[in-house]
Formats: structure tokens, C-alpha cells, sequence
């Protein structure tokens, strides 16, 4: 009877055991499910659009993640060097910057207008654009990536002498399409 006894209890110890283990794997499962919010970090820029005025200022974009880089500034067809500081390397110049960490980016339009496009942050940037002189809009683009997803700043600004009006300068087409709206002419670089 006693062996009984001892083959019961050893029985019910390895049932309470397999329960608990049971439970416990049952927990984590449902702890780490799959969640695709887990695995895909939006860039989700507070902002695809920024103006500036003539006089130059500083503005900043804020961000659902820090999981993105700066992988190029761009407009039009004309390169120009920028100089790319990251904050945990040395500084280089190039036609193609890139900064997936913290650092600055200086463009130099070579009219004596230089911007900063400074990620502080992981999940900040900010841009200070300098006086815009020239009788025409400056418009580029900054664009960002992460493993996932791409998105594109697109930057406008204002010319330093305006028309009477103060519209700005009559609209140059890009493609092909013929439409009259007036939207500001840019001068083109590829930075």
C-alpha cells in the first residue's frame, strides 16, 4: 500500500508539473505573440512638408520611431557637396549623405546660403535653413529610410525678392502635363 502511495504522489508531482509548465508556456506565448506593431517601426514624420521663409529659421519634424536614417538630399539635376558630421565618426564630404544616427548634415548652395539638417534625437530632426538671397524658391527634398518603409521631407523656400504681388516667380513645368496653377518655380539641385 505504501508503494501505492508513493507511485500516486509521484504520478500527481509530474501532472502538477507538466500543468504548471503548461501554463507557464501558455503565458509566454501569448506574451510575445506575433504583433506586426513589434516588428515594423513607422517613421512617421510629424511633417512631409515644410516652408521657409526668405530670411532663413529653424524648424523641427518629430517622429513615431527611431528606427529610420537620412539616406539622401535631393532636388533637380545639379550635385553639390554636403558635409556629414555623425556625432560617433569623422566628418566627410559627399555628394550622397547618409546619417543613420544622431549627427548634422551642412548643405552649401554655393550662394552663400548653408542649411543644417541636425538629428538630435533618434525620433527629432531640425532644419535651419539660411537667407535665400536669390530672385527664385528653393525646393529639395530630404529622404528617409528604414528596413521597412521610405519617406520623402519635401522643402520649399520662399525667394528673397518676391514679385509686386508677393507670390514669387511664375511656375516652371516639370513633366508634361499642362496645367496653369500657380505653384512657385524652384531652382534645381541634386544635392
Amino acid at each position: 500500500c505504501h508503494a501505492h502511495t508513493f507511485a500516486g504522489l509521484n504520478l500527481f508531482r509530474r501532472q502538477t508539473m507538466t500543468l504548471k509548465n503548461f501554463i507557464l508556456t501558455a503565458f509566454l506565448a501569448v506574451m510575445t505573440a506575433c504583433n506586426p506593431g513589434v516588428f515594423v517601426n513607422d517613421i512617421g514624420p510629424s511633417a512631409k512638408e515644410l516652408t521657409f521663409s526668405a530670411a532663413g529659421e529653424t524648424k523641427e519634424i518629430r517622429f513615431n520611431s527611431s528606427d529610420w536614417g537620412i539616406i539622401e538630399v535631393r532636388a533637380g539635376m545639379n550635385v553639390l557637396n554636403v558635409t556629414v558630421y555623425p556625432d560617433n565618426d569623422e566628418p566627410f564630404t559627399t555628394t550622397f549623405p547618409k546619417l543613420y544616427g544622431t549627427g548634422r548634415i551642412i548643405v552649401d548652395f554655393g550662394d552663400g546660403s548653408e542649411w543644417k539638417i541636425v538629428r538630435p534625437t533618434g525620433k527629432s530632426m531640425v532644419i535651419t535653413s539660411g537667407r535665400n538671397n536669390m530672385s527664385y524658391y528653393r525646393c529639395f527634398s530630404i529622404i528617409l529610410s528604414n528596413n521597412v518603409s521610405q519617406e520623402s521631407i519635401d522643402i520649399l523656400q520662399k525667394s528673397g525678392s518676391p514679385d509686386a504681388d508677393g507670390t514669387g516667380p511664375v511656375p516652371i513645368e516639370l513633366n508634361d502635363d499642362q496645367d496653369n496653377d500657380q505653384t512657385p518655380s524652384c531652382n534645381i539641385y541634386q544635392i
